[in-house]
């Protein structure tokens, strides 16, 4: 602002601009000093009640174990149907097959997936519930002994989350002042509440806090990523003179982001829907860690530099290492519509280089 101002001081003052410049230096340090302390004090907030929300999120996770039958049911035409059931399940070991529809659980009448997940949850792991299916229009039930969920895959994703901000908090403490570090800590961070927070499907107050900050989080990392990409070392040339562009790239994700409150707060997301959504999500972020590997290795080709070429070319082939194993084994099967398997659980864990 100071500088935009000059010309006009000249003009209409002269060397009474001269005055203003040198009484105007001493406060900029001044400014900035307080902006860094200022952001050093709500970052560590930010940090404090992360870590303990992460904590307690794993108490209540190891507290509550999450009934499971191995079948993905769906609502259709009214009642729930099989759309696939895991080999040597709960669901296939008590003859459920794919097609059957589901219409009561232990005579209860269901049909939304969450009528469903409230009365397994009531029924309780390791105990019988009876399912009254129709198949061929022939009813029938069959005995289902529910077993806990498997989530031996939230270990691995929380130590990804720890390293996520284990390096951030070394970056950020190394070179507090260094240009983009509060940005890169602010991506590490935003990574670790990914990673690490689980809704376990109670639906509680914390449950929700949980959930929700999960889902913000999944939408806020790949778009802090680019922006970093557009603005590292410096700020691409088509942005000098336009950074308001930059918040064009949050704009899908909080676009996303509304549509994801609406179908959950007004309960018409049905579990198709929410599949089809969180693919939606998937595509999104793989889309942008994309995009800004591509940036970097644009970057990385215009740089003559010798040192801050070493650097791009590591950051270049660091994105690559992390995103390219994720999107290729995971987020390309799961967008043809293949539910996760054990491989593309393992591949997910590449992200891991992404901060590195």
């Amino acid at each position: 602002m100071g500088a935009a101002l000059e010309p006009k001081l000249h003009g209409v003052t002269g060397g009474v601009s001269l005055d203003i410049r040198h009484s105007l230096r001493p406060e900029r340090p001044m400014k900035k000093d307080f902006q860094l302390r200022f952001s050093a004090v709500i970052l560590g907030l930010v940090t404090i009640t992360a870590v303990i929300f992460a904590a307690f999120n794993l108490k209540k996770e190891q507290e509550y174990k999450i009934p499971y039958d191995g079948v993905w049911w769906v609502e259709h035409n009214g009642w729930l149907r099989a759309e696939r059931v895991v080999a040597s399940s709960p669901g296939e070991k008590a003859g459920i097959k794919k097609g059957d529809e589901l219409v009561a659980v232990n005579n209860r009448t269901i049909n939304t997936v969450a009528a469903l997940t409230a009365r397994q949850y009531r029924t309780g792991v390791w105990s019988s519930a009876t399912y009254s299916l129709v198949r061929n229009e022939v009813p029938l039930d069959v005995q289902v002994i529910l077993t806990p969920a498997d989530k031996s895959l939230y270990l691995g994703l929380r130590l990804i989350a720890l390293t996520y901000l284990g390096i951030g908090l070394y970056v950020l403490l190394r070179r507090w002042s260094a240009p983009k570090s509060i940005h890169f800590y602010v991506f590490c961070l935003v990574s670790f509440i990914f990673y690490s927070f689980h809704y376990v499907g109670k639906w509680s107050t914390f449950d929700r806090e949980i959930y929700w900050c999960n889902v913000v989080a999944w939408l806020l990392q790949p778009a802090l990523f680019l922006h970093f990409a557009l603005t590292f070392p410096v700020y691409k040339h088509f942005l000098l003179r336009r950074k308001w562009l930059l918040s064009l790239v949050y704009l899908p994700g909080a676009a996303i982001l509304a549509f994801h409150v609406w179908i959950m707060e007004t309960r018409s997301a049905t579990e198709l829907l929410r599949w089809n959504l969180d693919r939606l999500e998937m595509l999104y972020l793989t889309t942008l860690f994309t995009v800004a590997a591509v940036v970097f290795w644009h970057t990385y080709n215009r740089t003559t530099t010798a040192i801050l070429r070493q650097q791009m070319k590591w950051v270049t082939r660091g994105t690559i290492l992390a995103i390219a194993p994720f999107t290729i084994f995971y987020v390309i099967p799961y967008l043809a519509g293949k539910l996760p398997t054990s491989l593309m659980t393992v591949s997910a864990f590449s992200l891991v280089f992404l901060p590195l």
